[in-house]
């Protein structure tokens, strides 16, 4: 079970008061954003893992601040 499959469950629950229905809807949306960024970090190091190994200097270090630049757009785009 993801972090998408446990908010989901959320929506069965009927019988709470509405504090504990707002609890439930901001769980859902926390579980939801965690799971998007799990997913988002997994595929940058999936593409860092299977990437080609350069063994020229300047490649390597072209390759190397390419996979800087994956990490960085993923860490901005889910610490907001």
């Amino acid at each position: 079970m993801n972090g998408r499959e446990l908010a989901s469950q959320f929506d069965e629950i009927t019988h709470l008061d509405d504090a504990a229905l707002a609890w439930c809807h901001n769980a859902q949306q926390l579980l939801r954003a965690q799971h998007d960024k799990l997913q988002a970090l997994e595929k940058v190091m999936q593409e860092i893992a299977n990437d080609y190994p350069e063994l020229s200097h300047d490649k390597a270090r072209m390759q190397n601040l390419d996979h800087i630049k994956w990490a960085r757009a993923v860490l901005t785009r889910t610490d907001q």
